[in-house]
């Protein structure tokens, strides 16, 4: 969800960041499996398709074209610093530029529509921090 997010709220932004890439892994995904029915279905209400994506693992992905990287969970960051040496000062929660008391996306994996709805409106509050803080780094 949080890929689809991005990259539609990048597609409005100026050059060069509405040509920025955005990718999602995991750092336990199985490659290839589909969104779950809850995931393409909260973001359909939101006007995006999540229905072609595919998951992919950490394993797949090379980190090292990567400008940034979000994580959803102080975790998955941790975990991302555990398995490669990728720079970690190009690793963030996607929470990171926000005055909130979790920095932590909830994850929804196994959960009913509420849960995901939840999970993609913690994403879609935190995307205007992530835009500035973009603006502001990589322009």
């Amino acid at each position: 969800m949080a890929e689809q997010l991005l990259q539609h709220a990048l597609a409005a932004e100026a050059p060069p960041l509405c040509e920025l890439q955005v990718a999602s892994f995991g750092l336990s995904a199985f490659p290839g499996c589909p969104a779950s029915p809850n995931a393409v279905h909260v973001l359909s209400k939101v006007g995006l398709d999540l229905s072609a994506h595919q998951s992919r693992s950490l394993h797949e992905v090379d980190l090292s074209r990567g400008l940034l990287f979000l994580c959803m969970t102080t975790a998955h960051r941790d975990g991302l610093l555990s398995l490669t040496d990728t720079d970690p000062d190009r690793i963030f929660l996607v929470r990171e530029w926000m005055n909130s008391e979790s920095p932590d996306i909830p994850d929804p994996f196994g959960g009913d529509v509420r849960s995901y709805a939840h999970c993609r409106d913690s994403i879609v509050e935190a995307i205007p921090s992530v835009l500035e803080f973009l603006r502001h780094h990589y322009r």
